[in-house]
């Protein structure tokens, strides 16, 4: 981090359950993601994750995403950059979709609500054609857009 190699990234997945040793400000400030993410049980005898540390990745422009609260946390990158979310826990049209943030924007990042077209499908298994979930090994036949270009 001394020499500013550090890059910024649209997702991190918080270190250490979201302990107080696991992030610092200076890599808080270096990344500058739009989405934390943070694995941590519900109701550990540890108490992850920390306040402190949900507020410092607050505080740095992401948006947190936690296991305990939000069940499985599911991201499809898209071939131009952009990306989409969903947990367990979200309703039925709770996809949020982010563009790919400028590398010199030092700006905090947006996110914006996506409307999401009749098209969209996430799949846990196998891959999005359309409106519907096919085996990873078949051709989608569907024009490109949409689920049809996101890669789990």
């Amino acid at each position: 981090m001394a020499d500013g190699a550090i890059p910024r990234v649209n997702v991190v997945k918080v270190a250490h359950h979201g302990s107080n040793n696991g992030s610092s400000s200076e890599w808080i400030d270096a990344t500058r993601p739009q989405l934390a993410v943070i694995s941590v049980g519900v109701g550990n005898s540890y108490g992850h994750p920390s306040p402190g540390v949900i507020a410092g990745w607050e505080a740095g422009g992401a948006r947190v995403y936690r296991t305990d609260h939000d069940g499985s946390v599911v991201i499809i990158a898209n071939d131009d950059g952009s990306f989409v979310l969903t947990t367990d826990r979200s309703d039925p049209k709770g996809v949020v979709e982010f563009r790919p943030f400028v590398q010199e924007d030092r700006g905090a990042a947006q996110a914006t609500p996506a409307v999401a077209p009749s098209c969209c499908r996430i799949c846990s298994r196998g891959k999005a054609c359309g409106n519907s979930c096919i085996s990873a090994d078949k051709q989608c036949h569907q024009p490109p857009g949409c689920a049809c270009n996101a890669k789990p």
